[in-house]
Parts: C-alpha cells; sequence; structure tokens
C-alpha cells in the first residue's frame, strides 16, 4: 500500500511536555541529564563503543533467550539476533512497553519498528552487528492499565476489556491468561473486512493454547517483526544474572534513592519529575502479588502488609530465589542494560523524562548509560478524514480538545466574506459615529461624554450579539460540516487521547491488511524529532 509523509511540530500537538520537546529541539538544554545527544552520528558510534565494551555475561543471555525463542516458537530471523548477541562487538538498539491486551496502543508498534529501523541504521553508521530488542513490561501490575483494547466503529472508539475477575489481578500482569472468549469478543468488535480472516488468525496463533499475555504479546510482536528479539524479565535464568545489581539496591537502597531525588529537585525547578522514588527500588513477587517493598530503619517492610525482613535475609532470598524480586520503574532500565549491550534505547516521551532522572544512578551502577532515542510518532490519516482536513484547512493538533470550539472556529472561517467584513466595517464606523458627536456633546455638558462612551458599549454589545446570531443561524445550515469534524475528531483523537495513544494496531491490521506494517517499515522516518503525519 501507498502512503506519505507530513510532519507537524509536538509544540503543535496537545499533551507533549516542555522537557520532551527540548530534548527533540534542544538537546543542549537537557544534556547534562543524559549520556549523549541522540541525533549526532558521533555520538551514537560512542556508544555502540562503551555497550559493547562493558563485560557482561553474554553466553548466559543468550542461553537464556533462546529458551524463551523456542517458547514462542521463533523463527530463524531473532534467532540469529540472539546468537549475535554471544559476540563481544555486537550491540543491541533496545525498547519495551507493558504487555498490553494484543500489543495495546499502536504506540508499542511504532517502537518496536523504530528498534528495528535505527539498528540498520546504527549498522550502517559503524559496521557492526546491532541488534533490535523488545523488552516485554510483564511485571508491571497496573492491570486496568493494560486491560482494553480500543478500535473504530463509524469512527467512535470502541473496546474490548479483560474480564472483571482478571482485572482485579494484582500480580504480574504478564502472567495473567484471558479468557477463552476474548477472541470471540474481539471478533464481534471489528467490522467485517476482506483481511478479517488473516488477521484473526494471526491474534488467535499468538494468544491461543492458554497463552498468558506476556507469551501472546511476545508471538503477535514475532508474526509483526521476525527479525526483533524478544526479552521477557520475567525468568529466573535472567534474574540470576541481575542478582549483582538487587544486591547492591538491596544494600544501598538509601544512595541509590538519594541520587535520584538529587537530580530530581534539580530538575523539577525547570521542568517536572516524571517518577518520585524512596527507598527500595525493588518488588517482592509472591503469591500475593508484586509487593513494593519500603525501607524502614534497616528493614525491608511490605508495603500495605506489615511484614518485615532484614537486609541479610532479603540478600539471603535474594541467592536462593532471585526470581522473587522484581525491578521498579527505576531499576528497570538498568536490570536491562546490565544484561543487554544497549546502544540506543527508543522511548516515548514520558520515558525520556525519567531516564532524565537516572543518570547518576547508572554512574552509581557502574553500567554505561544508552543514548535515549525517541520513538517515532505517528498519526494515521485515513483518506475520508485527510478529506475533511483539507476541505476546512486544518491539521491534526486542531482536533485536540474542545469540539465544539473546533465547530465554531470553522463555521466563522467558512461565514460567507460579506457578511463578516459587513459586522466588521459596522464596528468600525459605530465608533466613529460616537466619536464624531462625544466633542460637541462635552461642550454641551461635560457628564455627556460618560453617556456617550455608554451609548458606544451598548451599541457595541447589540452589534455583537447581532454577529452571535448570525453564526448561529449559520451553525443550522452546517449540520454536514459538524458530522464530518465530528467524525474526523473520533478518528484523530478517540476518546480525547492523540490516536496512537489509544488504538490498537488490530483496527489498521482489518482495515488495510498485513501489507500495513510493511508501508510503516517503509514509509516512517528515523528523523523522530516531529510527529509524522501519515496519509494513507
Amino acid at each position: 500500500m501507498q502512503a506519505s509523509v507530513e510532519r507537524i511540530s509536538f509544540t503543535d500537538l496537545h499533551g507533549f511536555s516542555p522537557l520532551f520537546r527540548d530534548y527533540c529541539t534542544n538537546y543542549e538544554a537537557l544534556s547534562d541529564y543524559f549520556a549523549g545527544d541522540w541525533g549526532r552520528s558521533e555520538e551514537r558510534a560512542s556508544a555502540v563503543e562503551r555497550a559493547a565494551a562493558f563485560d557482561r555475561n553474554r553466553d548466559a543471555l543468550a542461553d537464556a533467550l533462546l529458551g524463551q525463542h523456542a517458547a514462542w516458537g521463533g523463527g530463524e530471523a531473532a534467532r540469529a539476533g540472539i546468537e549475535a548477541l554471544r559476540r563481544p562487538d555486537t550491540a543491541a538498539v533496545v525498547t519495551g512497553q507493558q504487555v498490553g491486551l494484543f500489543t495495546g496502543p499502536i504506540y508499542t508498534i511504532l517502537k518496536a519498528l523504530s528498534a528495528i529501523q535505527l539498528a540498520e541504521r546504527l549498522a550502517e553508521e559503524t559496521g557492526r552487528r546491532i541488534v533490535p530488542v523488545f523488552w516485554l513490561g510483564g511485571e508491571d501490575h497496573d492491570v486496568d492499565e493494560i486491560s482494553r483494547v480500543v478500535a473504530l466503529r463509524s469512527n467512535q472508539p470502541v473496546e474490548l476489556r479483560l474480564q472483571a475477575d482478571e482485572a482485579g489481578y494484582r500480580g504480574p500482569a504478564g502472567r495473567i491468561r484471558p479468557d477463552e472468549g476474548i477472541m470471540d469478543r474481539l471478533e464481534e468488535l471489528l467490522p467485517d473486512t476482506d483481511f478479517k480472516g488473516d488477521m484473526l488468525h494471526m491474534v488467535r496463533e499468538a494468544y491461543g493454547a492458554g497463552a498468558t499475555l506476556s507469551e501472546g504479546f511476545a508471538r503477535m510482536l514475532r508474526a509483526l517483526f521476525p527479525c526483533l528479539v524478544i526479552v521477557n524479565p520475567d525468568d529466573a535464568p535472567l534474574k540470576r544474572l541481575a542478582t549483582p545489581l538487587f544486591a547492591r539496591e538491596i544494600e544501598e537502597a538509601e544512595t541509590a534513592a538519594a541520587l535520584v531525588r538529587r537530580v530530581s529537585d534539580e530538575l523539577g525547578r525547570t521542568y517536572h519529575e516524571q517518577v518520585f522514588v524512596r527507598p527500595a527500588n525493588l518488588f517482592l513477587l509472591n503469591e500475593e502479588g508484586r509487593i513494593p517493598l519500603d525501607l524502614d530503619g534497616e528493614d525491608f517492610v511490605e508495603r500495605g502488609r506489615g511484614r518485615r525482613m532484614t537486609r541479610a535475609e532479603a540478600l539471603g532470598l535474594l541467592r536462593h530465589s532471585p526470581e522473587s524480586f522484581s525491578p521498579n520503574v527505576v531499576l528497570r532500565p538498568l536490570m536491562q542494560d546490565l544484561l543487554l549491550p544497549t546502544a540506543l534505547y527508543v522511548g516515548g516521551p514520558s520515558e525520556i523524562a525519567y531516564f532524565a532522572q537516572c543518570r547518576s544512578l547508572y554512574e552509581w551502577a557502574g553500567l554505561p548509560m544508552p543514548l535515549i532515542y525517541p520513538r517515532a510518532g505517528a498519526t494515521f490519516l485515513e483518506p475520508h478524514v485527510a478529506k475533511v482536513l483539507d476541505a476546512y484547512g486544518l491539521t491534526v493538533g486542531d482536533f485536540a480538545g474542545d469540539a465544539d470550539r473546533l465547530f465554531h472556529r470553522v463555521v466563522v472561517d467558512s461565514m460567507q466574506g460579506n457578511i463578516e467584513e459587513a459586522f466588521d466595517e459596522a464596528a468600525r464606523r459605530l465608533g466613529g459615529i460616537v466619536d464624531h458627536v462625544r466633542g460637541p456633546l462635552r461642550e454641551v455638558d461635560g457628564t455627556l461624554a460618560k453617556a456617550a462612551d455608554a451609548a458606544q458599549k451598548a451599541l457595541t454589545a447589540e452589534l455583537a450579539r447581532l454577529r452571535a446570531k448570525a453564526v448561529r443561524a449559520e451553525k443550522k445550515k452546517q449540520d454536514l460540516m459538524r458530522t464530518r469534524l465530528e467524525k474526523a475528531q473520533g478518528n484523530l483523537y478517540p476518546n480525547g487521547v492523540l490516536q496512537e495513544r489509544e488504538l490498537s494496531v488490530l483496527h489498521f491490521l482489518n482495515k488495510y491488511g498485513m501489507s500495513f506494517v510493511d508501508m510503516l517499515r517503509e514509509t516512517l522516518d528515523t528523523d523522530t524529532a516531529e510527529h509524522q503525519v501519515v496519509r494513507l
């Protein structure tokens, strides 16, 4: 399928923080908080050198990943990537995301695609083997956040959710097994198309046979991107490789938290703090779920439960059962970059903000910090929506916010020019008429000048009311316009959220077929300093 790309500044879109906008366009303002400028090829090459040179147990990593790969029925392309990670000169471009139902919002797909494109580009720049890697966020316990999938029906968002008993689960979200009926509900959710059968077959293959959310997520990514190496950190062999980092956190939890807080306070004076930390940066995984650990004196306490554990007991549990621990949002990237030779990490706006708080933590852990590369941001402009934008001279950013306000603006802009010009001319003449009599009135009686001002205000208000009546009359004639704008807004900002953060890739695969992913790979640019509007 053919597509073209237009670019739009993040400043013209709602919902992007000043920190993220500066990171994309003014790196020097944030250079103290990161390891290098993602936009400079020489700094990307240096990041590759640092990542490759760091001593890590590559064979144990590859062995663990091959076991996961076999369980997911992976193909030769990803297997070759895993084997390449054994070599000391290989580096990686890594991204990751929580394991959303059916891969969640489409920004997950954009992340994976960005990692693949950047790995290819970095390999050309450095002459090294660069492996694209996706880190599954399966241990997060915010089930509500990942338990829904959104598509469009008649340009209005419709959603499918995990059942209530599943949504009440408080353990690692990736271990949830969706009920058997979820595929039937998905089939009902999506309209019938020529591509629906192939798309549903792919999803059934990924999520069938009692697969967990992590397994289904991994298999679906593998089907869409065969070359992508996928890592599930909720795995005992990988946790064992991370024990030195976890042990240091247990022993020095106060130090790690203080480092992040100090940087956060400094950053917060100009921007904002994305994450708020307190000792410790670990969770305990047991039959009750994923439980945050707090530090109370020299002991760790299970938050909300009160059970205590000394540092010595925690270290003992780590030695015997490293899979009993899980890193929080601050420690997770350090675990990732201890295991993987990460040269570049592809992150979204929120991730870039919390990486800004973590540079000192990498130094504390003795790890090379990767360059943080903004993922591709994209809105997909379907033909019927593009016609609306073109007809009224609008951009994607115009549809953020209040629909009535946009409708009013478009109506006023589209009203016959002679009506608007007549009102503007009347307003000018009205001011001139009152000015013409103000002087003579003052000569008759000085107090009458104030009366003239009051008369001008009253006449101006009456003229404004008349103008408003004209706009309302025009609006009544523009029901079709309102309908078209509402449909376009439902497509571009479903549920009031930018399309990429809400719609599932299944909507597009169902409508345009599996070639949609190939089109993305050919069309999207690795220059991600601006949002990309893809005309389908």
